[in-house]
């Protein structure tokens, strides 16, 4: 069976805080570096369930979320229809120095199949809806961003580095109201989109949806041009107390960016070929085996 990416790195294994912290001193990251990096990918991924093999409640408390923001993700996958949309609710937990963003749909319906496959029940009941498979994790001590993907027919995730992305801002005099902020408007090119952005100067946090950041206020709304990348907030929950930001602990293959792209094109364009051996459980697939699932690269770069 062809793979877009080598045998190895299909190797499932769990990588323990111990490890990661060896692994980097035999890439030669220095200790001040290094301190505030662990706090940004000490974990493997989030409570996803898969079969059963996910540790229940295991995870690392790495910063403290001051806010949490909630925006509505929309976006179209085939470019003839524009008006059929798909959305989904993504939550970003703002810490001191780390921010972690989810579809909160998704981590609602993992944590209750947790819940009962720990309470000894054989399978659980998948989110019937599109969402954010992705979920990034960023450290603006160490400027590193941490991205895991759960496979949407394996329901195995994978896990990735790289510097935190950076976009050169171009500020205007525009503003407008949303969610009763008074924002300003921004625009960039990043990675194959030219985006406009209405950040809120009133809220002073450097932060954004996936990986824009780096306006001096929080971003409230970012759309690309063709408006198939479209991230909107509906609220802002500002807790001065805080509460642990957990990173959970789990399973995950770790993979390069460039590999897990190649991956999730394949997946795409092939499921039939990329479902493998789990088709057996899969009848709408195995009853159309030339499917192509039409897919919304964010980033087109």
């Amino acid at each position: 069976m062809s793979r877009p990416i080598g045998k190895k790195h299909w190797e499932e294994r769990r990588v323990p805080f111990r490890r990661i912290y060896s692994g980097l001193q035999r890439h030669s990251v220095t200790l001040a570096l290094l301190l505030p990096l662990l706090a940004g990918i000490a974990f493997a991924q989030p409570p996803y369930p898969s079969c059963g093999r996910q540790p229940q409640g295991t995870f690392t408390v790495g910063d403290t979320t001051r806010y949490i923001a909630s925006y509505l993700y929309s976006t179209y996958r085939d470019p003839a229809h524009p008006e059929d949309r798909d959305n989904d609710e993504v939550w970003m937990e703002i810490g001191d120095s780390i921010t972690r963003q989810y579809s909160h749909p998704r981590w609602v319906n993992d944590s209750i199949a947790h819940v009962q496959l720990a309470n000894g029940a054989e399978a659980y009941r998948p989110l019937h809806q599109w969402c954010m498979r992705e979920e990034i994790i960023c450290n603006r001590s160490s400027d590193t961003a941490c991205w895991s993907y759960q496979d949407v027919l394996y329901d195995k995730a994978y896990v990735w580095y790289e510097p935190w992305p950076k976009q050169s801002w171009r500020l205007e005099d525009s503003a407008k109201e949303i969610i009763g902020y008074t924002c300003r408007k921004a625009t960039t090119d990043f990675r194959g989109r030219h985006y406009t952005a209405w950040y809120a100067p009133e809220i002073q946090l450097p932060y954004g949806p996936w990986s824009f950041h780096g306006l001096p206020g929080l971003i409230l709304e970012i759309k690309d041009d063709t408006n198939r990348v479209s991230f909107v907030a509906n609220w802002l929950c500002h807790s001065p107390e805080g509460k642990p930001l957990k990173l959970y602990d789990g399973y995950y293959v770790k993979i390069s960016r460039k590999k897990v792209r190649k991956l999730i094109d394949f997946m795409h364009k092939h499921p039939y070929i990329h479902a493998g051996k789990w088709i057996k459980g899969m009848s709408w697939l195995r009853e159309n085996p030339k499917l192509e699932w039409k897919h919304t690269w964010v980033e087109l770069e």
